[in-house]
Parts: structure tokens; sequence; C-alpha cells
């Protein structure tokens, strides 16, 4: 299984060391923020007030990594004309229910609700990361997988599945 918590702290340090590059960019600005892993009462908490089940890999990376991380970043050059946003974002674990909801929201009462296939991506989503642009990033939990493929869930295209599981996902990220 993979390393959470080493994984966070590369992100952690990564993100915390670009402003170094600043010969690379006119303007480097970082948002670091890593809260304490989820206690397992809290998870318990969490989990009984969901009606899906919260995959094994999710449940380590909370238990063991942080159960809210944001290390993101916007390298700015030639005096702003090209701004370079990444870095990673994920929900607080408290905030999950909020997110199902949403994403169900989205399924049933948006044009979404018109295409089966598509509404079956929003309706099994356990959301991990939510966009700017009102899309996310999900699990989906529909087979009951211990590590789910990770699905980018679209308010305005068709989603599709972005990586093979959640542990590929980070691997490649």
């Amino acid at each position: 299984m993979l390393d959470y918590r080493a994984w966070i702290e590369r992100a952690d340090t990564f993100t915390r060391n670009l402003p170094l590059r600043k010969t690379d960019f006119d303007q480097v600005d970082v948002e670091v923020l890593v809260e304490p892993p989820l206690q397992l009462g809290e998870l318990q908490q969490l989990e009984s007030g969901i009606t899906r089940p919260i995959p094994a890999a999710l449940r380590q990376f909370w238990l063991t990594g942080s159960r809210h991380c944001a290390c993101s970043y916007v390298c700015r050059a030639f005096t702003g004309d090209i701004e370079l946003f990444g870095g990673t974002a994920f929900l607080h674990a408290q905030e999950l229910p909020e997110h199902i909801f949403t994403c169900r929201d989205w399924a049933e009462n948006t044009w979404i609700s018109e295409f089966p296939e598509e509404q079956r991506y929003w309706l099994d989503a356990l959301p991990i990361t939510d966009m700017k642009n009102g899309d996310y990033l999900a699990l989906d939990v529909s087979q009951g997988q211990d590590d789910p493929p990770v699905v980018y869930l679209s308010h305005d295209e068709e989603s599709f599945v972005l990586a093979g599981s959640f542990t590929a996902f980070l691997q490649q990220w």
C-alpha cells in the first residue's frame, strides 16, 4: 500500500520549495495546509452519516495521511501573461456528506439526469476534490473496490475515468 504520509510530505515539500524557483518565474504564490489524520472514531462517525462505503485506500489516506490537505501554487511569468496553476487540494473529510449531496443533486436535477451513463458517474461518486469551476475528482465506488478508479466529474461536458485506482492516481500525480 502507498505510504500516504510520505506522499503528502512530498507534496508539501515540493510546494513550499517552489518560491525558490522564482528565477524561472516573475511571481510564485503557494498555499500549504496539511491537517492531521482522522482518528478512527471520527472516521466511523463520518461513515455512519453517509450511504456509500468509503474504500480502504481513502480510509487509509485519511487515517495515516491527512483529513485535509491543500498544497497549491500559481507561478506567473512574463509579467503575469502566463499563469501556471497546480498542486493538490483534497476535500476535508468532514465535508464529504455535503459534497455527496451536491453530486446527487447534479445527477438528478441538471442535464446529467437525461444521460444514464453520465448520471451513473455522479450517483456512484465519492468526491475527493472540488474544482473552482464546479467539477469534481471522485472515486467510483460502484464496484465496491478497495482502491477504486478516479473519475473526473464534469458539470458541462462528459465525465471520464482519470486513473484506474486512487493509488495509481496519486503515484502519477
